[in-house]
């Protein structure tokens, strides 16, 4: 077992947890070739972003993957990809028109501005997911292992080894994954409102 740094060729593998783990995420509502062709090779370009894949017996078990600056992030996400991006938007459309809404949804995500709260922080935690078999109840009753917390503290580390004090993770409202981050010792910023889609999370590299 051993977290190491995700290579380029770790793509079809990470793609496929993403899918298979994250099936709301508005990334995958656009469909595994954006995650392949824009998303993922974006990340591992960015000198601001990592991504940490947990290996267990040559097998990745799970990635996470954050960045120092998220909205430089975000912008470069559409200006390295200005022309890949609509090739494959109009392809996926294309072939699924119905699609046309998880499009506009993916680009007001990208777009969007931020809450003042997330603004003022510009680390943030990205995707981050654990294929099934890893997470199981009879994966850690035989080896006593937590993939999702050594995957999120080792991604502290980081952001800590690269200066950073406060990051911030922005989830779905309905996300199981929320548990997970208070469970971590996240507090929520934003005011826990029904009516909020995504619910903001701050960390602070000292004290997690």
């Amino acid at each position: 077992m051993v977290i190491r740094n995700l290579m380029h060729q770790d793509i079809s593998g990470v793609v496929r947890i993403h899918c298979k783990n994250l099936p709301d995420s508005p990334f995958v509502q656009m469909g595994a070739e954006f995650l392949s062709e824009v998303y993922y090779p974006t990340l591992l370009k960015d000198k601001n972003t990592f991504c940490l894949g947990y290996e267990w017996e040559r097998n990745l078990a799970g990635f996470i993957c954050g960045t120092t600056n998220a909205s430089a992030l975000s912008r470069k996400l559409v200006m390295l990809n200005l022309f890949i991006f609509p090739m494959i938007a109009v392809k996926i459309l294309l072939r699924d028109p119905k699609r046309i809404g998880a499009f506009l949804g993916l680009v007001r995500f990208i777009l969007e501005k931020p809450p003042r709260e997330a603004k003022r922080i510009r680390a943030q935690l990205l995707s981050f997911a654990i294929d099934e078999e890893f997470r199981s109840a009879e994966f850690f009753k035989q080896h006593q292992i937590k993939i999702a917390n050594e995957l999120f503290h080792a991604a502290v580390m980081e952001l800590k080894q690269r200066g950073v004090i406060e990051f911030k993770v922005i989830t779905d409202r309905k996300n199981i994954a929320n548990i997970f981050y208070r469970n971590m010792g996240m507090g929520m910023a934003a005011p826990n409102d029904p009516q909020n889609e995504y619910c903001l999370y701050i960390g602070n590299t000292g004290a997690l």
